[in-house]
């Protein structure tokens, strides 16, 4: 009778013993060689070279996204607070168009340099990443408090990659806009 799996009794019928293989061939086999260990990290190697530009890419592509995206989010902030304290806002762009911040009216014309910057979380400078490009029409964007926005557009571009981020398509909207790679 078999007394447990995979295990036959001896011939005095007591104990058991192993069929084919003894102790010492079952420890040869559980354990890996040098070579199957170097062929191992070789194939990992060889993987992670081929993953590696393709996953730069797609963060360089995410880190572009989100510059506009960060930059359209001000915007509409720049919008919403025009509206609710009923003053103009402003966004304005520095002149190497490496950073911006928001700046509110405070007396006289609109279109006048009476602007100073607010305090807060969304007043501080902004800055953009050293791999991306800005390109603006003007120094900066108004907003006013019927909900109007200056009609503008601020290219955002790593290397041959853009979008723009706009107010020209529709009136009072703040878009993000893919462009054509070629």
């Amino acid at each position: 009778m078999i007394s447990r799996i995979g295990l036959m009794p001896n011939e005095n019928g007591g104990g058991c013993e192993c069929p084919a293989m003894t102790m010492n061939r079952l420890r040869n086999i559980a354990g890996l060689t040098a070579v199957e260990m170097l062929l191992v990290v070789l194939i990992l190697s060889v993987i992670t070279a081929m993953t590696v530009p393709s996953f730069r890419q797609t963060y360089g592509r995410f880190r572009l996204r989100k510059t506009a995206e960060d930059l359209a989010y001000v915007m509409r902030y720049a919008q919403s607070r025009a509206i609710a304290k009923n003053r103009p806002m402003r966004l304005e762009l520095s002149a190497d168009l490496t950073s911006y911040f928001l700046a509110q009216k405070t007396e006289g014309d609109a279109r006048a340099g009476d602007f100073e910057r607010f305090s807060g979380r969304l007043g501080r400078d902004f800055q953009i990443l050293e791999d991306i490009k800005v390109q603006a029409e003007g120094p900066y964007v108004l907003f006013w408090p019927d909900g109007n926005i200056d009609r503008q557009s601020l290219e955002v571009c790593r290397d041959t990659q853009c979008l723009t981020v706009s107010t020209k398509e529709q009136r009072g909207y703040v878009r993000i806009i893919e462009q054509q790679t070629q």
